[in-house]
């Protein structure tokens, strides 16, 4: 569950991205440069974590900080006033992003129960996924409509440093 209000706080930019970058002086190639410099970030990163991810004792460690990291930095994007500071912000989300999910997926593994079950327990996650960015989506453009990016941003890191420190507590009690 705590994932899904990630993958929410997540959504919350995706439909509106491009109209943030131009309120930042970028253009519409800026968004794109912005979001390539994110999955560059978070695929190399991935390569890296996957082959650490075993040797994670503690795991709800990693993907609890990570969840609190991928925060502050949907908090300094409040505090984004050019595209270098844009591109930066973009390259450390997705090297934290990047740096828990395979933990987070080897967690998730874990718990899908029985081989006859995988198929509707995956089916579950998968309807979670959209779900979550179908409410995520609606969220942003609505914070940003009534009240402006800040707003939003500080909503998403919110979000994040929760569910952060809720997986910390949650992970210590189960020794995940």
């Amino acid at each position: 569950m705590v994932n899904v209000l990630i993958l929410i706080a997540s959504a919350m930019l995706a439909p509106i991205y491009a109209v943030y970058v131009q309120d930042i002086g970028g253009s519409l190639l800026d968004a794109g440069v912005a979001m390539s410099m994110f999955a560059l970030a978070a695929g190399t990163m991935s390569l890296i974590s996957g082959r650490l991810a075993g040797r994670v004792k503690r795991k709800y460690l990693l993907v609890g900080i990570g969840y609190i990291l991928s925060g502050l930095g949907f908090i300094v994007h409040a505090l984004v006033g050019s595209m270098w500071q844009l591109f930066a912000v973009q390259v450390f989300i997705g090297l934290v992003q990047a740096s828990y999910a395979p933990v987070f997926d080897g967690l998730h593994g874990m718990f899908t129960g029985n081989v006859k079950q995988a198929g509707s327990r995956q089916s579950l996650w998968e309807a979670s996924n959209y779900f979550s960015i179908a409410i995520g989506s609606i969220a942003g453009a609505t914070i940003v409509v009534y009240a402006n990016f800040q707003t939003m941003f500080f909503v998403m890191a919110a979000i994040c440093i929760i569910s952060g420190f809720y997986l910390l507590a949650a992970g210590k009690k189960f020794r995940l």
